[in-house]
């Protein structure tokens, strides 16, 4: 209980005041499944006007394994899968680019990601 509302008791201190004055609405996203975590990635894909298939099924399972589950950093990753598989012009994102931005991000401490964050630049994260 006293993780959940840290964040609230956080936006109350007077040096994030105007901060706390931006938010307009809060909510809290529960994890998503492996089974969400694949559907949401492939509709905002298809949304995005894209084939829903864009994200080969290891990457998708890595980001579901890395994220747990969690829409912020589901949307973090896939973003940036996006921009390395574009910068390589990759017609797919596979779980070689997923690891590559997971090491990348890992390495300069900007995501922590369950299990990635301690694992050596050689290390990978196995597959399911």
């Amino acid at each position: 209980m006293y993780e959940k509302f840290y964040h609230l008791r956080m936006l109350r201190l007077n040096e994030l005041r105007q901060f706390a004055q931006r938010i307009a609405i809060e909510y809290h996203l529960e994890a998503l499944s492996a089974e969400e975590t694949l559907a949401y990635v492939r509709h905002r894909i298809q949304v995005a006007g894209r084939p829903s298939d864009l994200f080969l099924p290891e990457a998708l399972q890595l980001i579901q394994q890395c994220t747990e589950g969690v829409p912020r950093l589901v949307n973090l990753v896939c973003d940036t899968a996006l921009v390395y598989g574009f910068s390589e012009q990759r017609p797919l994102i596979d779980a070689q680019i997923v690891r590559q931005v997971l090491q990348d991000r890992a390495a300069n401490g900007s995501l922590t990601l369950t299990g990635y964050e301690t694992r050596q630049p050689n290390q990978s994260v196995a597959a399911g």
